[in-house]
């Protein structure tokens, strides 16, 4: 049973670390200086920042809309999976006697590989919204490029500033 429970943690460990969240909670604390940053520089290059960061919200906040259903089916699924190998374990003697283990662990691999389809349908939403979002991060890369060698060209900010607000 100790067994079971560890391995229950570790792969309630695997998906906070699969999703990603860690890095959100570093980054976010930095965003309302990282936009005061690119305000400093030029107002222009800070709206694009804010508009960025709007475009990201809203995208993050739909792939979370959309993988929350399929994830509660995918993760009840894996909890039946799971109290279906806790009887196995309690009762491995009794199904061994009867000669019934392998039909016994066969039940309990079809619930595993139900559970994980879930996984899997519940990261579909996950894996395309988060193309979406990598590919708007290198459009509006291009976009504070792009300004600021506008705004370069046109003397209201210097060359370095570009390079500094692509970073940024």
């Amino acid at each position: 049973s100790e067994t079971v429970q560890a391995l229950a943690g570790l792969n309630q460990l695997h998906q906070a670390l699969h999703q990603g969240l860690l890095a959100v909670l570093f980054d976010l604390p930095f965003v309302p200086i990282f936009l005061a940053l690119l305000f400093f520089v030029h107002p222009l290059l800070g709206f694009l920042g804010v508009g960025g960061a709007l475009m990201l919200i809203i995208l993050a906040v739909l792939q979370q809309r959309l993988a929350k259903h399929p994830s509660a089916e995918a993760r009840n699924a894996e909890r039946a999976a799971q109290n279906e190998l806790n009887q196995l374990i309690r009762q491995r003697g009794a199904l061994v006697g009867m000669g019934i283990s392998g039909r016994a662990a066969s039940r309990w691999f079809d619930l595993r590989a139900k559970a994980d389809a879930g996984f899997l349908r519940a990261g579909v939403p996950s894996t395309v919204l988060g193309s979406a979002t990598r590919s708007l991060r290198m459009v509006l890369q291009i976009a504070v490029l792009a300004s600021g060698a506008y705004l370069a060209t046109e003397s209201l900010i210097s060359p370095g500033a570009i390079i500094a607000s692509s970073i940024i």
